[in-house]
């Protein structure tokens, strides 16, 4: 019983396969398979026959039983067509390849039949097709490739045309049957849609006539002269309030219900209709029971009869109350659009396409013009030849359905009555008839001279501020090269004079403080360039893997000097877990570390300076910390320390000199870096400038800087250098340091004097300066590079006070090598000597190129 309700209400999985098993026990299932296994008892014997049957019984089983689960459906057809196409496909092979006569006849059959059942069930669908196709194409191609070798093998290949006509013809028979079917099928589909389509319209029709009829308000109605009787349709009773059900409603009846001050009207206009018999029309109101008040208009004839005389007055009734709802609201809205823009101050235009203006606000006369004086004309007239184009690609656009770009500002001049031209922005809007085209634009333009005048202002103050930036940096440059200049005499000079031993002790005393002076001078430059380069946004990254142990031990060595003549204490605590090699700007890095370190010791008077240095493996960050044990710093004084060109001591008596710019530079790199920076200080105790930079951990290739390569070698051979400068001093200067380390020199004053030694000398290297009369070092480089010398690919490294990014990039495109930047440093001239000294230029740059870290 429950079983019974189930599928009795709930198809289940059971009752479809019940369904489906009985179409497999259908005689035409096993039909064909029944036929040919009783075809091949005779030549095959009982058992591959009934072998043969059964597989071919079980797939067919398999495939009902398949097709009775929804899910596994969607291919099962293709699937099991394609094995029983194979299935037969063997059988007929074996009947055509192993036998003749009778049954080989059948064979053919069998093929026949199988491609003709492939191409009635699959002709619509030409992949399946194909597939289905495989097996019996691929058994005849097989049967077909066997008899022509059986035909060659009897010297006979002239059979082998009529062979191979019987597989074509029958192809060819195949495939003019499916053009056919396809044919058939698609005009057999045409025929259907369309039956279809005329009855949906046919039914469409006839419910949108009858909707229509509703919708509309449509009544009819006739009067008969003669027995004085009326008729009235539902659509009367309908517009009238009545009901239908209580009867047809008298003359008498309808007539009341007309308003009173339109009643005499409609009976005059029914009076005249009847004695005179011509058409008529009248609009009018109704007064329903609940007083609604309906409008309606009616139109109506008159028939005569034999003797002329009206014998039937009828009418249409038509309910027109939702038009005269929208008339009166339209002139409401026409009355408020009419107050807004009489009253308003921006100007609406309302315009063709062509731009023929058909209305103008009163607010033209704000440009002189009435607007009667506007209206009839083209409002391209009135806007600047300038701008007309624009304004024509704008109104364009509008009408070629093009979206509205907000961010493009729809200005342009306009001619007022008195000549001048003011700036209008115009908010355009596409008016559209009923079939949605375009047939006119509104817009509103509102006066923006002001704006402009205020942009124009804007920009000038641009421009201004842009040259007074590119001014200062001109003027820094220019600066920075002439107080590099003699910077590089005394600091040189007075270098060479500290290492002669046998000197006066107040004159050893009087050299030391002309280079500490120097030094003092040299570090207020370098922050003022450093400082207006991060101002300007022009520092740039350079991050590289680089030896950390190396970089500190290198740093601490810098400064170390400075520690020990105060007698402090310098210490380096290095995190065991420290990788090796980070990657970072280590140039950045060890500027920030000097800086810091160079503030810890002038602060410190006894005591020690401490660098602590960890590493954050999992936030890829490198954490130093300089703590010193001086002075310190009040709490309120704190937030001082970073800003630019503040100092915690500002007083005329303060001790300590500096520009205030070094921390200020050292938050802005260690912020540029990706870090932070910050300072805890106890007066009397010391400080601690702790930073963060992101650092992660990396491995030193093969191309990692070696500092030592900076390093002077002792047993480099002594090179022949060429020293181009205009100062006298400088060449001096580096004459000394190079020969004193065995090095032979040749100077040149000006840069047609370095081209000249160039033609006649081969040189190990070439040392440029920049900024010369007459031929300056670029010019002098290019010329170099381009004439057939023996220096033609000799190394040049700049040796110049412009040390600005531009000045380096610029000797880089004149074909210099390196950049030494004055004051010289003897350290970093013998490094730069060592690294190019006899080496061609393509030498290098199949090493590595010519562009290293140490290069420019």
């Amino acid at each position: 019983m429950r079983l019974a309700e189930m599928t009795k209400d709930h198809p289940s999985r059971f009752a479809r396969f019940r369904a489906a098993v009985g179409e497999w026990g259908a005689p035409p299932r096993l039909l064909w398979p029944l036929m040919t296994a009783l075809a091949g008892l005779p030549v095959a014997g009982w058992r591959l026959s009934v072998e043969w049957f059964l597989v071919i019984a079980g797939v067919s089983a398999v495939e009902q039983f398949w097709f009775a689960w929804p899910r596994l459906r969607a291919r099962a057809d293709e699937v099991f067509s394609w094995i029983r196409n194979a299935g037969y496909s063997v059988a007929a092979f074996y009947f055509v390849a192993f036998h003749t006569g009778a049954a080989q006849t059948f064979g053919v059959t069998l093929f026949g039949l199988i491609l003709f059942r492939t191409l009635a069930k699959d002709y619509a669908h030409p992949r399946r097709l194909m597939v289905n196709f495989i097996p019996p194409v691929l058994a005849i191609v097989v049967v077909q490739s066997g008899a022509a070798a059986g035909l060659l093998a009897q010297h006979q290949p002239l059979l082998l045309i009529t062979l191979l006509a019987s597989p074509i013809a029958i192809f060819g028979l195949l495939r003019s049957v499916r053009n056919d079917l396809t044919q058939y099928r698609s005009r057999l589909a045409a025929a259907v849609t369309r039956a279809e389509a005329s009855a949906r319209e046919i039914q469409d029709a006839d419910r949108i006539a009858r909707i229509a009829e509703t919708l509309a308000g449509v009544g009819y109605w006739s009067f008969d002269v003669a027995s004085n009787a009326s008729t009235v349709s539902e659509g009367v009773c309908k517009i009238f309030g009545v009901s239908p059900l209580d009867g047809p409603p008298t003359v008498e009846a309808l007539m009341s219900l007309y308003h009173p001050d339109d009643r005499r009207r409609v009976d005059e206009r029914l009076a005249g209709a009847l004695a005179e018999g011509a058409p008529f029309a009248f609009e009018a109101r109704i007064v329903l029971a609940d007083g609604e008040v309906r409008h309606v208009v009616c139109h109506g004839a008159t028939e005569r009869d034999g003797a002329g005389a009206v014998a039937t007055v009828f009418g249409a009734l038509l309910d027109v109350t939702e038009a005269h709802l929208r008339e009166r609201a339209l002139s409401e809205s026409e009355a408020r659009f009419r107050m807004l823009a009489d009253h308003s101050t921006d100007v609406i235009v309302w315009m063709t396409a062509r731009g023929d203006v058909l209305y103008t606000s009163p607010s033209m006369t704000s440009l002189g013009y009435a607007p009667e004086e506007v209206v009839g004309r083209n409002a391209l007239e009135f806007v600047h030849p300038d701008d007309r184009d624009l304004a024509l690609a704008i109104i364009g656009g509008l009408f070629t359905g093009e979206p509205l770009d907000e961010t493009v500002r729809r200005e342009n001049r306009f001619l007022k009555a008195d000549g001048q031209y003011v700036w209008l922005e115009g908010k355009p809007t596409i008016i559209r008839d009923q079939d949605g085209r375009s047939t006119s634009v509104v817009s509103s333009f509102r006066d923006v001279s002001a704006r402009h005048r205020l942009e124009d202002d804007l920009i000038a103050a641009r421009q201004r501020a842009e040259a007074a930036v590119e001014a200062k940096s001109e003027f820094l440059a220019n600066m920075s090269h002439e107080i590099r200049t003699p910077l590089t005499g005394i600091i040189g000079f007075s270098g060479l004079l500290s290492e002669i031993d046998r000197m006066p002790p107040i004159a050893a005393t009087y050299v030391r403080r002309i280079s500490a002076s120097g030094q003092a001078l040299l570090s207020v430059v370098n922050d003022i360039l450093d400082f207006s380069k991060l101002e300007a946004g022009q520092v740039e990254l350079d991050p590289h893997p680089f030896d950390v142990v190396q970089l500190f031990e290198d740093t601490m060595a810098m400064v170390s000097t400075q520690a020990a003549a105060k007698a402090i204490g310098l210490r380096l605590t290095i995190d065991g877990e420290m990788p090796r090699a980070l990657n970072a700007d280590s140039a950045r890095l060890r500027q920030i570390l000097v800086n810091l370190l160079g503030n810890a010791i002038k602060f410190t008077d006894h005591g020690s300076v401490t660098v602590t240095a960890t590493h954050d493996a999992a936030r890829s960050r490198l954490r130093l910390a300089v703590s010193d044990t001086g002075c310190g710093v009040p709490a309120d004084k704190l937030e001082r320390l970073f800003q630019r060109f503040s100092q915690v001591d500002g007083s005329i008596s303060r001790s300590h000199g500096g520009t205030g710019l070094g921390l200020s530079i050292c938050k802005t790199l260690v912020e540029l870096m990706g870090g932070q920076i910050g300072v805890v200080s106890k007066v009397g105790v010391g400080s601690t400038f702790e930073f963060w930079v992101t650092a992660p951990a990396s491995a030193l290739g093969p191309d990692a800087l070696d500092p030592a390569a900076l390093e002077p070698a002792s047993d480099m051979p002594p090179s022949h250098i060429l020293v181009v400068d205009d100062l006298d001093v400088n060449r001096e200067l580096v004459r000394a340091i190079l020969e004193a380390t065995g090095h032979s020199v040749q100077e040149a004053a000006s840069g047609a004097d370095a081209v000249k030694a160039a033609l006649q000398t081969r040189f190990d290297l070439i040392l440029m300066d920049l900024q010369m009369p007459g031929m300056d070092g670029y010019a002098a480089s290019k010329a170099i590079r381009s004439l057939a010398s023996s220096n033609q690919q000799t190394p040049i490294v700049a040796l110049s006070a412009n040390v600005l990014p531009e000045h380096v990039d610029a000797g880089a495109a004149a074909g210099m090598n390196g950049h030494i930047g004055k004051p010289i440093v003897p350290e970093e001239l013998l490094g730069a000597v060592a690294r190019w000294s006899g080496q061609r230029v393509e030498d290098a740059a199949e090493e590595g190129g010519v562009q290293g870290r140490g290069g420019l």
